[in-house]
């Protein structure tokens, strides 16, 4: 029997509570009822917030301690090693025997981190006109955009006003605060222990190109994206102290990977980087064919059959899918190149591929131009590769549509041999078998009170919870049957609360990050 919206609502609000972290947020005029209500900080941690239009408080200044949330840590995942907590890009986590009721139950909380600079900002709307690419270019600056990490009790935010935060996951309040050189809201904080000390590495950089480089791209020459001091910050987890820095020419905005003791590090120039993760001294480097380098497409890694190790990430300029070896670390070398047919604007170098190593297999959307350069059709690519070889296993396109501002693709969610991912061009949610690429469902997200005009754009990363299909997109959080695709439930953010960006939620017990 089907339930109704408002029953599910009713049920979620029960059990399965939003945790809001504020840095997610971005469209200050979006959708929802306007009240004129003007409040302080004594709303921002409750859900009265949603019926403010504008607010008078400040970032915090108090701060809680780490050994504060360390009672409840045991309950959390330990480590945050990349992009989506693991290959599949599925951080949903059960809970053992004896979690605290904060956990077990839901509750809520909501850390102001940005102040109230998204208020700011959306003065400037005006003078660009339309709300979605306004939304897309301040997102680079402000705001968290790909998500957060949480390990141990704590959430570790990276946000666009060059700042790194731990908060507590039970209360939000904050642990500890870093300022970096330069955007830092693109990359997901990775989470370790290395030698007896949990360590933090915060991938940084901005989306920005200086003079030279458009320069430099227009004679054809070697060029990086990044204009403003950028690289990997490595910080004790617990204190913030700061404990190294790998600085890199051109932005570090993709997340980077750790693998026993190593942090494997792609960049929005031509290298690659294999990292100490204790020290940050350099263990190994590899050049990317063609001199092509990253945008946002955090990288992944499969262990083939005859014992090496692969790390996969897109480039762009020129566009390809790489396998990189580097089971000698001190000698990367190219196992493999996919070059996809028709891939235009930042493809495949912005989006983040999922792995199934069951499958052996690597999933990623590629924007494609099916057309001509006078003509276009632009449609999303849903590709499967082999891990170990790079051969295309099967192709699905996704359906035409437009060019979306900003980022163009959609992350890829793995689970029990259904791979999940969005269409940005025309605003449907889709559902594949990994192994085949036979379509099973697709899931038109517009509805009737949408603006005219307006087309969803679903790029981050769903979550598999409780049996159904979880997606963050624009300012809804919409809930699908995994077998029929049918949309159980929308909850719509009110207000001024609207969630843009690719951030994927973090579920650990019935806690919704």
């Amino acid at each position: 029997m089907k339930t109704t919206r408002n029953t599910i609502s009713r049920q979620r609000r029960r059990g399965f509570v939003l945790a809001l972290v504020a840095t997610s947020i971005l469209l200050p005029f979006s959708a929802g009822a306007k009240t004129g209500k003007v409040c302080d900080g004594n709303n921002v941690r409750t859900a009265t917030m949603f019926q403010c239009e504008s607010f008078t408080w400040a970032r915090p200044l108090s701060y809680t301690s780490a050994q504060a949330v360390q009672p409840t840590g045991q309950f959390f995942p330990q480590t945050w090693p990349q992009l989506g907590f693991d290959q599949r890009h599925n951080p949903v986590f059960s809970l053992p025997p004896g979690a605290p009721d904060f956990l077990a139950n839901g509750t809520f909380w909501a850390a102001p981190l940005t102040q109230i600079d998204f208020l700011d900002v959306g003065r400037a709307y005006p003078a660009v006109g339309n709300e979605e690419e306004w939304g897309s270019t301040t997102s680079q600056y402000l705001g968290n955009v790909v998500g957060t990490s949480v390990a141990r009790g704590v959430v570790y935010v990276q946000i666009g006003r060059r700042e790194i935060w731990a908060i507590s996951a039970e209360t939000g309040a904050p642990i500890w605060r870093n300022e970096v050189t330069t955007a830092a809201g693109m990359g997901q904080a990775v989470v370790e222990e290395v030698n007896g000390r949990l360590m933090v590495f915060a991938p940084v950089g901005d989306a920005a190109f200086t003079v030279q480089n458009a320069i430099d791209f227009t004679n054809g020459k070697v060029h990086f994206r990044g204009a403003n001091f950028a690289g990997i910050y490595a910080y004790d987890g617990l204190t913030g102290a700061q404990i190294w820095r790998f600085d890199t020419q051109g932005s570090a905005r993709p997340t980077p990977i750790f693998r026993d003791g190593k942090l494997y590090v792609n960049t929005n120039n031509k290298n690659f980087f294999v990292l100490d993760a204790a020290t940050g001294n350099t263990l190994g480097t590899f050049t990317n064919p063609g001199n092509g380098f990253s945008g946002l497409a955090a990288a992944n890694w499969y262990d083939t059959a005859d014992g090496r190790r692969m790390i996969i990430y897109g480039t762009i300029r020129p566009p390809r899918i790489l396998g990189v070896d580097v089971t000698n670390p001190a000698a990367p070398i190219l196992a493999w190149s996919y070059a996809p047919p028709g891939a235009t604007a930042n493809a495949p170098g912005d989006t983040s591929a999922a792995v199934d190593p069951d499958l052996g297999l690597v999933f990623t959307t590629v924007f494609t131009n099916r057309g001509t350069a006078t003509a276009p059709i632009f449609d999303l690519n849903m590709i499967a590769l082999n891990a170990t070889t790079g051969a295309v296993v099967w192709s699905q396109f996704m359906g035409a549509g437009d060019s979306p501002p900003g980022y163009k693709g959609s992350i890829p969610m793995v689970h029990a041999g259904v791979v999940y991912a969005g269409d940005t061009s025309n605003g449907t949610f889709q559902a594949f078998n990994a192994a085949t690429g036979t379509r099973l469902w697709s899931a038109d997200l517009h509805q009737a009170s949408d603006a005219a005009g307006m087309i969803h754009r679903p790029r981050a990363a769903a979550v598999f919870y409780d049996n159904k299909v979880i997606l963050a997109e624009g300012r809804d959080i919409h809930t699908f049957d995994p077998a029929t695709g049918t949309e159980l439930n929308r909850f719509q953010t009110p207000g001024l609360f609207g969630i843009w960006g690719i951030s994927q939620p973090v579920i650990v017990g019935k806690l919704f990050i």
